[in-house]
């Protein structure tokens, strides 16, 4: 069978959670089994962050990363819950963490996260097929240049306005980024094409309005 490792950098948000009032734990799987289908993971977040008082959103964040974590494990795996339970006891168990050794109760709410989170379950299928893509766009930013344009005899004849367009994306899990220098036409063919994506994704929604759309 194969092995779950935990990242240390993930002991924190597993702490956290393993750590949490019986109270706040039976909360949060209330409101993930109220949650409803096809809400993004950010959606979610506010969803219930909102629901629960006692919790932040930055907390309601960070405990969302260990269920869509924890639930792209188990599809890679390709296990049952039981078995991926196993392997979940055994991860904790190696990172010699005090506050992190598995126990029945500690086991079992992991269960109930599981159990409970169909809506996440549907959003990590859903952005595992994106991340599968080699590029994974992660950000866009605009930054305008002024050139001055000269004739031969060094005479100014007027200037240019460049847009020059970062994008940053995610390659084999590395940050990169990218630069493509616009004038007003292409910035203008640019708003059109992101105007018609957007209307042809309304049309998509109004005419499958039982689809769930999860918009990731």
């Amino acid at each position: 069978m194969a092995e779950l490792n935990i990242p240390s950098d993930h002991y924190g948000i597993f702490k956290f959670y393993i750590t949490l009032p019986k109270e706040l734990k039976e909360q949060i799987i209330v409101q993930l089994k109220s949650a409803p289908a096809g809400l993004s993971p950010s959606a979610m977040v506010d969803y219930v962050s909102n629901n629960i008082q006692k919790l932040s959103k930055d907390r309601v964040s960070d405990l969302f990363q260990i269920i869509i974590g924890l639930i792209r494990a188990k599809e890679n795996a390709n296990v049952t819950i039981p078995e991926f339970l196993t392997l979940l006891s055994n991860g904790l168990s190696k990172t010699e963490v005090e506050e992190l050794q598995p126990t029945e109760e500690i086991i079992s709410d992991f269960e109930q996260l599981l159990l409970n989170s169909v809506t996440m379950v549907a959003t990590a299928k859903v952005t595992n097929e994106i991340t599968e893509k080699t590029k994974i766009f992660l950000e866009a930013k605009f930054f305008q240049d002024i050139r001055p344009v000269f004739d031969e005899e060094e005479n100014l004849l007027g200037s240019a306005i460049i847009h020059n367009l970062k994008i940053i994306f995610k390659e084999n899990d590395e940050v990169k980024e990218t630069f493509i220098s616009l004038d007003d036409n292409d910035l203008d063919k640019l708003f059109t094409s992101l105007k018609n994506a957007k209307d042809k994704l309304t049309v998509i929604k109004k005419h499958f309005p039982n689809a769930k759309i999860i918009d990731i």
